[in-house]
């Protein structure tokens, strides 16, 4: 079925480990080519103003920067109040924009903004569904950002742990400074640590 070709698209998405840039593109063309939104994008709330990081918004009646500015003010709303809100677009008739708010690890809010036809209102629930689901993908992309970090902290914690108990077991400091500069030279791929 269609939800399970866009979930499929989006657990593939996370299995590849993209920068964030390219992530946030990766997310908006599933939206487009998995599930037919009709415009997308991604924003971030800079003091008090939104800046765009990501959009796709190719539809000729998006073009105008009235337009552009409209969907950034309704993104604003969101951003500002972090809450979902979906409205009828206020330039473009017959245009239902999901702004949904994701608060960033660093606290920072980000905005994605998904643009809906009427003519497919039929799927409104199936359009803010496939909406959560960017924005929980979205989590744990920054869930997975950050065990990885947490991983590497670990294993450099766990070097240092093992360097610290090996010079510390050496007999004497002589021995001591060798398994150190050892230590170095193989960390560094060199021949000689002075």
């Amino acid at each position: 079925s269609s939800s399970t070709q866009f979930q499929n698209a989006l657990d593939s998405v996370l299995g590849q480990r993209l920068p964030l840039s390219e992530f946030r593109r990766a997310l908006l063309l599933i939206a487009l080519q998995h599930h037919g939104f009709t415009g997308a994008a991604w924003n971030r709330l800079h003091q008090n103003k939104l800046i765009a990081e990501t959009e796709f918004l190719e539809h000729l009646a998006l073009q105008q920067d009235v337009v552009r500015q409209a969907i950034r003010d309704q993104a604003l709303v969101a951003a500002q109040q972090r809450r979902e809100l979906i409205a009828p677009h206020t330039v473009v008739r017959n245009l239902t924009q999901l702004s949904l708010p994701v608060v960033m690890p660093n606290q920072e809010t980000e905005v994605l903004v998904l643009l809906v036809a009427d003519s497919n209102s039929g799927r409104h629930n199936a359009d803010i569904h496939a909406a959560r689901s960017l924005v929980r993908t979205t989590s744990l992309w920054f869930a997975q950002q950050e065990l990885q970090t947490s991983m590497s902290h670990l294993r450099a914690t766990s070097a240092l742990l093992e360097l610290t108990e090996r010079i510390d077991s050496a007999e004497t400091l002589a021995k001591a400074h060798r398994v150190l500069a050892d230590s170095v030279k193989d960390y560094l791929g060199c021949e000689f640590v002075a």
